[in-house]
């Protein structure tokens, strides 16, 4: 899924938004992102019916693309209460950013509704 919803020029940053994972409620993992050079990255979820109560969302991380064993956690969000954003962010560190390529996962299944998972990259 992970099409660039929309690509955004702030001064000298680059500020990309995806869309992973839309509508979705059981176990699921997105598509994975390239995020070479990224300074940032931001994770959101947001409920899509003010009944949506619990479920946790992953953001992943692998130096390889296609990795088909465990990916790394590098931060999780326990799903908010009815349509509002829920948010964990990632910076790169002293020794730079700590993956190549990242992805959502839907590790708690969402109860009471479904969940729409975005991920801003700040070049």
């Amino acid at each position: 899924m992970s099409a660039t919803y929309s690509h955004l020029r702030d001064n000298s940053q680059e500020f990309e938004l995806h869309l992973l994972l839309e509508g979705q409620q059981n176990t699921q993992v997105s598509s994975e992102v390239d995020v070479t050079h990224a300074k940032s990255l931001a994770l959101y979820t947001k409920g899509n019916s003010s009944a949506v109560a619990g479920g946790t969302v992953l953001i992943e991380g692998s130096p390889i693309s296609a990795h088909p064993g465990t990916w790394k956690s590098l931060g999780s969000i326990t799903v908010p209460a009815g349509t509002a954003l829920g948010a964990v962010s990632v910076t790169d560190g002293d020794d730079g950013f700590p993956t190549r390529f990242v992805r959502a996962r839907i590790s708690g299944q969402i109860a009471n509704g479904n969940v729409d998972v975005y991920l801003v990259v700040q070049r």
